[in-house]
């Protein structure tokens, strides 16, 4: 066994290893291409960065490559339809040592949600009251720095390790992204014994996560002329009344599981106050319990079935005739399954040995909220999976982000450790 002294010590001198990545990441714009910003570049440039640092690392091999369209379809995930990955490609770097042995693998993402009305500058980077400042600091590219500073450390021990350790940086986790990125990656048939997802929160050590599911709910008008709006039928007026259904919604949801969050997240209608609007639209994010799905076939369709009900009850309610013949349509525009790694997984105990040595004997597992790419990973790929991450979910998609570099190196401390313990065989 790798002496865990002689690793903390690699790992205190590479901490400034650690922030310049988390800086250098930070400064480059990977926003989603479909987070709604003017200009978002997608992950390009990041992945490029990734890509020579690993080559720097000397990386025994590096993927690039993009999703192919049609990825959710294929891979049997609920996901959004005709997104486009060109130009967005995954990097994935293999590190073999010395001896055969088992592989394991980080999981992280380069995407950020949108950067526009941030209250700093977004690409700023500043290291500032031991904090580094920026979009993605907190999510989750000082997470995603971790990883591969961590891969560094274990470089230094090549007689003591065996095996090989994978670092993947993917594409589309975030803004409505049903994890593409990481589905390509088992599409492609990469595969370790075990592995890490860094996308994770407030120290919380997870074994399980719990379903998301984004449904979308149109809505249908009338459209007619403004000087007789009496001779149409505002689809305001009917979104209106239609968000007081998914009112109803959210107070069942929250008696019944009040853990469980629900954000209705946009709502709109109308393009010209000319123009009697024709069709309304909301969406909105609701998590969904382990034992809410189908053993079968996990995901949040009965979940949906109760949204739909929900809203049918308040148009019962209110009397309303049009909404009646014609009644709101919901779809699924994407569903991430729940899912439970047995905790006899040897990546299980590891974690957990690993975290109490570095957090404290109080650490036990959580259930990750919200859900991820590690489900991914674990249903269609296989791979036993952990998830632990350290920054403060209150700063992740906030206009002012920030992670803490304590936090980081919290992070980096916990991630060796698994690695190592799964790799010393």
């Amino acid at each position: 066994m790798l002496d865990t002294n002689v690793l903390d010590e690699r790992l205190t001198a590479l901490e400034g290893d650690l922030v310049e990545l988390t800086q250098a990441l930070v400064r480059i714009d990977t926003v989603n291409p479909y987070s709604g910003d003017r200009k978002a570049p997608g992950e390009s440039k990041g992945q490029k960065y990734i890509e020579k640092y690993f080559k720097k690392m000397g990386a025994t091999k590096i993927e690039v490559f993009e999703p192919k369209e049609g990825i959710y379809d294929r891979m049997g995930v609920r996901g959004p339809k005709e997104r486009r990955f060109a130009g967005r490609p995954n990097v994935v770097a293999r590190f073999k040592f010395k001896r055969p042995g088992p592989k394991f693998l980080f999981n992280g993402h380069m995407d950020t949600v949108g950067a526009e009305g941030m209250t700093i500058d977004p690409w700023s980077g500043e290291l500032k009251n031991g904090r580094i400042w920026g979009r993605g600091s907190a999510d989750q590219k000082g997470l995603l720095a971790a990883a591969v500073i961590a891969a560094k450390a274990l470089l230094g021990f090549k007689d003591e390790l065996c095996g090989e350790l994978i670092v993947m940086s993917v594409v589309d986790e975030e803004c409505n992204g049903a994890g593409a990125g990481t589905l390509a990656c088992v599409e492609r048939g990469i595969r370790a014994d075990a592995g890490l997802l860094t996308d994770g929160f407030d120290y919380k050590l997870c074994r399980e996560a719990n379903g998301l599911i984004t449904p979308e709910v149109f809505v249908q008008g009338e459209s007619g002329h403004c000087c007789s709006p009496q001779d149409a039928v505002s689809a305001i007026d009917k979104t209106i009344l239609v968000k007081m259904g998914i009112d109803r919604f959210i107070r069942a949801r929250a008696k019944k599981h009040p853990t469980l969050p629900v954000n209705l997240g946009v709502m709109r209608s109308g393009v010209l106050p000319g123009t009697v609007p024709n069709d309304g639209y909301l969406a909105l994010n609701v998590e969904y319990a382990l034992e809410e799905a189908d053993a079968a076939k996990p995901n949040g369709e009965s979940v949906k079935q109760q949204l739909v009900a929900a809203i049918r009850e308040e148009i019962e309610a209110s009397g309303d005739a049009w909404l009646k013949e014609h009644p709101p349509r919901v779809e699924l525009l994407k569903d991430f399954p729940p899912f439970s790694v047995p905790d006899k997984s040897r990546v299980v105990q590891d974690a957990l040995a690993a975290a109490k040595e570095v957090v404290g004997p109080e650490v036990g597992f959580q259930r990750f909220i919200p859900t991820c790419d590690g489900g991914h990973l674990y249903l269609r790929g296989k791979i036993p999976m952990v998830f632990f991450g350290t920054a403060e979910l209150a700063q992740c998609h906030t206009p002012h982000e920030s992670v803490a570099v304590n936090d980081l190196m919290a992070a980096l401390r916990v991630y060796a450790r698994v690695a190592a313990r799964q790799l010393a065989r």
